[in-house]
């Protein structure tokens, strides 16, 4: 178990969660079982949402600082976590924690720092490609030429995009760093 939750925070959460992504589906046509309700604004000032994120604050305080079990190498560990909402250009909340054994990337982690986020975006990627109608047995040298080239050390056009997607192409982790294609 990642955190001990009290019930009571995880349904706030929960709650918050649910009014905070609605706003992220505009176009959803299918009508939700149940009440309706407004479209919440301000939230930025809820008296909900300040409750909600002040007791995951002190969650996460708890986990990094060992009072409760983080499920994690806390040292090793570095995140940033924010709750958004379509209402304000800024984030509701934001924490942000840079393990004290992290000693790759920045000294300070902030709303602004980059993270290689991996797994995440391959859903999303995955979805687009999906839904853009692309061929997805056509060889990733048929969409990026550029990759075809004698001294790769990947055989490019062998490749299919639905190889990619599945992420069973026989690419190595992070090979851009490791200079694969030529």
């Amino acid at each position: 178990m990642l955190f001990s939750f009290r019930p009571v925070l995880v349904l706030q959460l929960l709650g918050l969660l649910a009014t905070v992504t609605a706003e992220s589906f505009p176009n959803y046509t299918c009508a939700p079982e149940g009440a309706k309700f407004t479209k919440p604004v301000n939230l930025k000032e809820s008296q909900y949402v300040l409750n909600v994120t002040r007791n995951l604050t002190n969650i996460i305080n708890k986990a990094v600082n060992g009072s409760i079990v983080a499920g994690w190498v806390v040292p090793n560990a570095s995140f940033s976590i924010a709750v958004v909402s379509m209402d304000s250009k800024k984030p509701l909340w934001e924490y942000h924690y840079r393990g004290n054994a992290s000693t790759r990337g920045v000294k300070k982690i902030d709303g602004d720092t980059q993270y290689m986020i991996g797994s995440l975006s391959k859903l999303l990627s995955d979805m687009m490609i999906m839904r853009s109608g692309m061929n997805m047995y056509t060889p990733v040298t048929d969409y990026l030429p550029q990759l075809n080239v004698s001294t790769s050390k990947i055989k490019w056009n062998e490749i299919t995009v639905a190889s990619l997607a599945e992420h069973l192409s026989g690419i190595p982790a992070n090979c851009m760093f490791l200079r694969c294609s030529g």
